[in-house]
């Protein structure tokens, strides 16, 4: 069986359009000694390029005369991808499948739970990977390391969106999660992710009343522990609800083709008929209504058992608080302890409110204050005496004052004026 691989030519890389890189790209691989970082970019370039393509396309299976036939460009291939498939093996990118597949010899659960989920022949849906595995040496299909893993990944995480508690949903039946993750990956490509998972030790599956069983690894434990008594009776709850669901359903339909059945007797005058539809139909709606309380029950115990593990898991909160308080509050964080600090730390107190008013006091030597005291009430006595007012001249009329600076300016008439007496000179000596 050949395999084809699909990729879209809008997700190759920007490179393809370019001839002269590509025809180098295109070409045999020669010694690495001639170029070494030549020969490292172009086998770094086909990595990069396979890995992207095989998951975007979720294509986790590769073979060498698939990629040369998906990379085909202007009617050519390429001749070196059987190198690059030697570099990816040897950096643990890929592995053959019967590599991949050989995990049955691992000792311990991983190995029982391979076993279980191949070995034993049970119908689930495992012969498309099983066909893989028939190839011939010239067309050798390898497992693409990362796409596989990028696959694992997205079915836990649908796990954990179907997941309502962790108490009553860590196993679910594997049929139920493959439907649920029809959307994300192809069942081929399914089973090899829960191979992946089981490689990766985050779940195992398991056996359980005719149908297979995942149960996933939980965040606090180191490995996965066997279906406990608690995990078959959820299963059994669940696997008991899904059946009477389906009942019901089947039921509700023949209640309507029932009715549907006695109108057409009346319609045709057929009476008795018609009241045997009408019983049939009254027996199944009886019927209906004990599947529906049954139901009801189950979907009850369900509920309660989802509150048993939150108020488990309350509880062990509310103990470990409790012990958390007591060892906080034993020990030095004792009654008698406690008034014992308190004292200490007022009697220190009192003793900083005495070391305080001491360095308040005055450090210089006592000088007699009295010459101060003294002055100051001088002082004081001036400033409370009253200011003694000073009584402002009359203001003189214009008349008055025309006359006074008449007197000063004009002299007496009995007294002649004053004559300015001219300047000496002083005119040089002659002699005789």
């Amino acid at each position: 069986m050949s395999l084809e691989l699909s990729f879209r030519r809008s997700d190759f890389p920007s490179d393809w359009n370019d001839d002269v890189r590509m025809n180098f790209l295109f070409s045999p691989f020669r010694e690495r000694s001639v170029n070494p970082e030549g020969y490292d970019a172009k086998v770094n370039f086909w990595i990069t390029t396979i890995q992207d393509l095989c998951i975007k396309s979720q294509s986790p299976v590769i073979a060498l005369s698939a990629l040369c036939s998906s990379f085909e460009r202007k009617n050519r291939q390429p001749v070196c991808l059987d190198v690059v498939l030697e570099n990816m093996h040897r950096q643990g990118l890929i592995t053959k499948m019967s590599e991949y597949d050989n995990i049955e010899q691992e000792k311990g659960w991983l190995g029982w739970g391979f076993n279980i989920l191949i070995q034993k022949p049970v119908s689930w849906g495992f012969s498309s990977v099983q066909n893989l595995l028939i190839s011939n040496k010239t067309d050798e299909k390898f497992v693409l390391i990362p796409v596989v893993k990028d696959l694992a990944s997205k079915v836990m995480n649908r796990y954990y969106e179907l997941v309502d508690t962790k108490w009553t949903d860590n196993a679910v039946f594997l049929e139920h999660l493959k439907q649920e993750c029809r959307d994300i990956c192809s069942e081929s490509n399914f089973q090899l992710a829960v191979i992946q998972l089981q490689r990766q030790k985050k779940a195992c599956v398991f056996e359980e009343y005719g149908e297979k069983v995942i149960k996933f690894r939980k965040v606090e434990e180191k490995k996965i522990e066997p279906l406990s008594e608690v995990d078959k009776g959820i299963l059994s709850l669940k696997r008991a609800r899904d059946t009477i669901s389906d009942d019901m359903e089947t039921l509700e339909t023949n209640i309507l083709s029932c009715e549907e059945e006695a109108k057409c007797f009346l319609r045709k005058g057929l009476k008795s008929k018609a009241m045997l539809s009408l019983k049939k139909k009254k027996r199944l709606e009886m019927l209906f209504n004990k599947k529906n309380v049954a139901l009801d029950n189950i979907e009850n115990l369900l509920s309660q058992l989802k509150n048993s593990g939150t108020e488990k898991m309350i509880l062990e909160a509310y103990r470990y608080g409790v012990q958390a308080m007591k060892k906080t509050t034993s020990g030095e964080l004792d009654l008698d302890n406690i008034d014992e600090i308190m004292s200490d730390v007022k009697g220190t107190l009192d003793d900083y409110s005495e070391v305080q008013n001491t360095l308040a006091k005055s450090v210089t030597t006592d000088e007699s204050l009295d010459e101060f005291e003294e002055e100051l009430e001088e002082l004081i006595s001036e400033k409370d005496s009253p200011i003694k007012e000073r009584h402002p001249t009359p203001k003189a009329n214009d008349e008055e004052l025309l006359k006074r600076l008449e007197a000063l300016r004009a002299p007496p008439e009995d007294l002649s004026p004053v004559k300015k007496k001219p300047a000496i000179i002083h005119k040089p000596l002659r002699a005789p």
